[in-house]
């Protein structure tokens, strides 16, 4: 690895696109991008990965990208396998592209990749079968997400025969090498029994060890083990130190989780502040029941302002989704004409909706809201 001071070198060249500015009081760096000017693809992609990662350089993507499509363009593979993990994003024709002259190149990292938009269809046509064919190549060769993605389609059963015992035993691999979903997939597998001996300790050992490396999904399961007393005495107090922090990584599930528990006071002081506060993050990132829950709070005043026009436009975005409960108290603001206006074919209309899914009290009250209603209004009942 190139030494980093205090110097700065900036090498201009008519052939080498943008300049690069850094700091190398040895001159190396400068001798770097005198070598990728002249097309050394191996400098080239150098230049690439430092403007990507801001290792010796200022990060810039832009000029990742430009360096790193020099180097693909004389074959190098980790550059190909580079622009199509920056390219997965945006550009999933170029990314495949990419991914496919990396994975040709016997990239192992880039054959599970391609997998991927293999099974998902994204980039290029479906074809799991192909998928599962570039997950195995993969991961025999040790790649700890060829690994995974394996176990994941032998789990499904999609693009090869279901086969659990098989799939655990991938799953093992990948754990063994430390990825983080790995071991929340095989901590389940050995809580449930399934393709594996059930092992309650051992299962929460894995999910511990998945929760520490920050896997969100980890921590959100860790957290529920804990407070009811899975594989040992129940620790509600640590329970929700980790529900605390998979809902602060983000994971919508957790952050609905911690609201309901400051809603309910549940292991913790009632305080609906902090309740509105995790709904609102997850209804931000389009939770249906954490808009309903929010609005809710508007409804009552609860954490925030009462506000039924905000909380009629929460529940109209949760019913929206399909959430049953959100259709049915939508149902019953136009029914009483709070924060809209009354409309019984409005209220109906919801209500039908939630009854079509089987909601209890969708379906025992909707015939006496019917028989309130005019011909004219069961028939706008029936629009969207």
């Amino acid at each position: 690895m190139l030494r980093r001071a205090v110097l700065v070198v900036a090498v201009l060249l008519a052939s080498a696109g943008p300049v690069v500015a850094a700091t190398d009081g040895t001159g190396a760096l400068a001798e770097l991008r005198i070598a990728a000017a002249r097309g050394d693809g191996t400098a080239q992609f150098e230049l690439g990965r430092r403007h990507e990662t801001g290792d010796g350089l200022r990060r810039d993507a832009s000029l990742a990208v430009f360096w790193y499509t020099r180097a693909a363009a004389q074959g190098d593979a980790q550059a190909h396998l580079a622009l199509g993990r920056i390219y997965a994003a945006t550009d999933r024709a170029q990314a495949v592209a990419h991914f496919r002259a990396a994975a040709e190149a016997g990239l192992a990292a880039a054959q599970s990749a391609l997998g991927v938009f293999y099974y998902s269809g994204e980039g290029v046509a479906r074809d799991r079968v192909r998928a599962v064919e570039l997950f195995r190549v993969a991961a025999a060769a040790g790649n700890a997400q060829g690994q995974h993605n394996l176990a994941m389609a032998l789990m499904a059963g999609d693009g090869v025969a279901r086969d659990v015992a098989a799939a655990a035993r991938w799953y093992r691999r990948a754990a063994d090498q430390g990825l983080s979903p790995a071991l929340y997939a095989l901590a389940r597998l050995r809580a449930a029994g399934t393709g594996v001996t059930r092992d309650p300790a051992r299962a929460m050992a894995l999910m511990r060890q998945a929760a520490r490396a920050g896997f969100a999904p980890a921590q959100m399961r860790l957290a529920d083990w804990l407070a009811n007393g899975f594989a040992g005495p129940a620790d509600p107090v640590q329970g929700l130190a980790w529900l605390k922090r998979a809902a602060t990584a983000a994971h919508v599930l957790a952050q609905v989780a911690l609201g309901l528990a400051f809603e309910r006071g549940d292991g913790v002081g009632r305080d609906y502040v902090q309740a509105a506060r995790w709904y609102r993050r997850a209804a931000a990132a389009g939770d249906a029941r954490a808009r309903l829950n929010l609005g809710a709070l508007h409804m009552l005043g609860r954490g925030v302002e009462r506000n039924p026009e905000r909380a009629a436009a929460l529940f109209r975005a949760a019913a929206d989704q399909g959430l049953a409960l959100a259709q049915f108290d939508l149902g019953a603001l136009y029914l009483q004409g709070i924060g809209v206006e009354r409309d019984l074919a409005r209220a109906a209309y919801w209500w039908r909706r939630a009854a079509a899914q089987d909601y209890g009290p969708a379906r025992r009250q909707l015939p006496g809201l019917e028989k309130m209603m005019n011909a004219a209004e069961r028939a706008r009942a029936a629009r969207p």
